[in-house]
């Protein structure tokens, strides 16, 4: 892991949050904030980020079924196979009306992620909750 001393810099919780959801690897550059792909970087900009780590989707997802009180929706995962996981997953919260609730988790789920991130790199960050927020909620690490 790169550790950038004295380095101050701000991030939007959520740009981080998008990002380790995202299919592929983006950093974050320590610098600017700016989040980018590899291919985007060069040389130069590469060696000022830090990877923003992928988050366990499927993970996330068999929490949340564990978390739902549901009886039905969650017998639908039992034996179920791992190529079949997604596409089950995705029509059963269809089916159980549960996409707000599934959403709802991972937001705070993905969250927690960027949250702990962030402190374990410590960089400061706003949780704002969509680009429309007036209030800033500025949470700031010690260096």
């Amino acid at each position: 892991m790169k550790y950038f001393k004295g380095i101050v810099m701000f991030v939007e919780l959520r740009d981080i949050k998008f990002s380790m959801n995202w299919s592929s690897t983006s950093y974050l550059n320590i610098f600017t904030g700016e989040i980018k792909e590899r291919y985007e970087l060069s040389e130069e900009e590469f060696n000022d980020c830090i990877e923003i780590p992928l988050a366990n989707i499927r993970e996330i997802k068999e929490r949340f079924i564990d978390s739902i009180n549901h009886k039905p929706f969650k017998n639908k995962f039992r034996n179920i196979q791992d190529e079949e996981f997604e596409s089950v997953f995705h029509r059963q919260i269809n089916e159980f009306t549960l996409c707000d609730e599934w959403y709802d988790y991972e937001s705070q789920e993905l969250g927690k992620l960027a949250e702990e991130w962030c402190n374990k790199n410590n960089i400061k960050y706003s949780n704002k909750q969509n680009k429309y927020d007036e209030d800033v909620n500025i949470t700031s690490n010690t260096m």
